[in-house]
């Protein structure tokens, strides 16, 4: 079954929109996320990436230092 169309943005009406938050992200998320990135950046030894479908998604292959590959498919 598929999935029904996106109604054009556009089209679409927000007025009824409550918000809820309105500001500046936590500095404490934005901390701690740039510590767990970093601590993935030593991981990876090798990134192969294979383009199928005219270039519209694709496969990955992702090398670690302790010699175990990580496979990421159907990437779009």
């Amino acid at each position: 079954m598929g999935a029904a169309p996106m109604q054009d943005v556009k089209d679409m009406d927000f007025s009824d929109e409550v918000v809820f938050w309105e500001g500046k992200p936590a500095t404490g998320d934005l901390a701690v996320n740039v510590a767990l990135g970093a601590t993935l950046l030593w991981l990876v030894k090798d990134v192969i990436s294979i383009g199928r479908g005219v270039g519209l998604w694709g496969d990955m292959v992702i090398t670690l230092q302790n010699g175990e590959k990580l496979e990421l498919r159907s990437l779009e």
